[in-house]
């Protein structure tokens, strides 16, 4: 689950297209609503109101497949100190439409394709090297279009697509131990899902069934190790974007084709409460999005509008309780996922 915290009210972010090739540096530059570069901020409230940034916060990772024929897999991190994105050193295996993860200091990439079979192996980048290793135990078949999360120390992975059919296997690894233990099968075979974790449980939600998108929601509670039953999305959405925060659920974008090939509008759940209430809508369509929370923040990123795939990103103004435009990726990515690494006094971890 994955960018930075932004307070932007009369100006939007963009990023110069300067770039370093060594290292894929670039920097965003503020402008005004009128295009103009706005000079430096000379006093504490202007500065405020420019952006508000922990220069020791929470770091995004990106890890996928940019467009183009041959791409191979690439992997990059926004700097919150420089306001900068760095391109990291490449994943081992190419892999498309993976689980990507964060962990404990690590990031983990979970199945996937590699545009000749569909895998079940699993590569960890670890960030204090910046190195990727093969040190995961395989998941227990491979597949594609696989949700996962990090829940209480441990990853969860759940549903997918095999190449044949979508899968209702749901697994767990305990980086402790260095295993996989499977768990009940979830109810409803479904792929191109999402996974979050809140307030003690794991959500699946959405996704398709290969045939139609899904407005089903399950959970999973790990003492019972059983899945029980949640309400429904108000909207069918598959390769969806889902995050937990402030208490809540919160899940945007995807698409329910046959009517719509990319969504833009949001939808949020309180665990106390019986249904989902509608959200903001995002200023673009995205379907196969990254949605992320960092420093507090709800970030959506890159994703497919149903004409091109996109490298901007856009925050929620829980304020204005509108999505505003900035910055964006260095690649235009058709499979990708996103991880955030928070920064502690002692390192890295993920909660």
């Amino acid at each position: 689950m994955m960018m930075m915290m932004i307070i932007n009210y009369h100006c939007t972010l963009f990023y110069s297209e300067a770039e370093e090739s060594a290292n894929q540096t670039r920097t965003m530059v503020l402008l005004s609503s009128e295009g103009v570069p706005v000079p430096a901020a000379k006093d504490q409230h202007q500065q405020k109101q420019r952006i508000e940034i922990n220069p020791h916060g929470d770091s995004l990772y990106v890890v996928g497949v940019p467009c183009g024929e041959g791409a191979r897999s690439c992997a990059e991190r926004f700097d919150a100190s420089t306001r900068e994105w760095h391109g990291l050193s490449a994943p081992r295996t190419t892999r498309r439409w993976a689980g990507i993860c964060a962990l404990g200091g690590s990031l983990y990439c979970v199945g996937g394709f590699d545009g000749i079979a569909h895998l079940n192996t699993v590569d960890r980048y670890e960030a204090a090297s910046d190195s990727w290793l093969s040190d995961v135990a395989p998941i227990s078949g491979p597949r594609a279009h696989v949700a996962v999360t990090s829940h209480e120390g441990l990853l969860y992975a759940a549903g997918g697509d095999d190449g044949t059919s979508c899968l209702s296997v749901a697994e767990r690894f305990d980086p402790r131990e260095g295993r996989w233990s499977r768990l009940p099968s979830l109810p409803t075979r479904r792929c191109r899902a999402a996974l979050a974790s809140l307030g003690g449980f794991v959500y699946a939600v959405g996704g398709t069934d290969r045939t139609t998108p899904l407005r089903t929601v399950e959970r999973y509670d790990p003492p019972a190790n059983a899945w029980l039953p949640g309400p429904a999305l108000l909207t069918a959405r598959r390769s969806l974007g889902l995050v937990a925060h402030a208490g809540e659920l919160v899940a945007a974008g995807g698409g329910d084709e046959p009517l719509l090939p990319a969504l833009s509008s949001s939808e949020r759940l309180a665990p106390q409460a019986h249904a989902w209430t509608p959200g903001p809508p995002m200023c673009s369509r995205r379907r196969g999005l990254g949605l992320a929370v960092v420093n507090g923040q709800i970030i959506a990123i890159g994703g497919y509008d149903g004409t091109t795939h996109l490298q901007t990103a856009e925050h929620l103004d829980p304020e204005a309780n509108i999505w505003r435009q900035f910055g964006g990726l260095n690649h235009q990515h058709d499979s990708f996922g996103v991880g955030v690494l928070i920064s502690n006094s002692n390192g890295p971890y993920q909660l």
